[in-house]
């Protein structure tokens, strides 16, 4: 589905998702990136190399990870509903003063494309 949402030029933007993938347009570029597999995306970087196979065991160094991105809210697009072991994972956020959610991809990535708008600090994370 694609988007039509206010452009900011200057920020990654989710231009359209489908049932697994986002196409993103990276700040200051007229090219559009496909991006299926799991990524970290700010308003100014994606980032490839945070391990997030497992969030109800994630990592500290994951968790460090996300954290020095210097977070408002995480956004979690996942396939699945919402579950306890999620519950778990916004708490720990939560108790570092980092908001956490766990949305559909059509949901979190109209929920990015908005904040990033309101030039929020939003961490969006796609997982397969």
């Amino acid at each position: 589905m694609k988007l039509n949402l206010e452009m900011v030029s200057n920020a990654n933007q989710i231009q359209s998702y489908g049932d697994n993938h986002i196409v993103v347009r990276l700040k200051e570029q007229m090219g559009l990136c496909e991006y299926d597999s799991n990524i970290v995306l700010t308003a100014d970087n994606v980032y490839h190399d945070i391990e997030l196979d497992n969030l109800e065991n994630i990592s500290a160094e994951s968790m460090n990870a996300l954290k020095a991105l210097d977070p408002e809210v995480i956004i979690f697009a996942t396939g699945s509903g919402f579950s306890p072991p999620m519950q778990s994972l916004v708490n720990k956020f939560n108790k570092l003063a980092i908001g956490a959610e766990f949305m559909s991809l059509g949901s979190a990535c109209r929920t990015y494309n908005l904040l990033i708008n309101e030039l929020r600090r939003v961490v969006f994370v796609k997982l397969n």
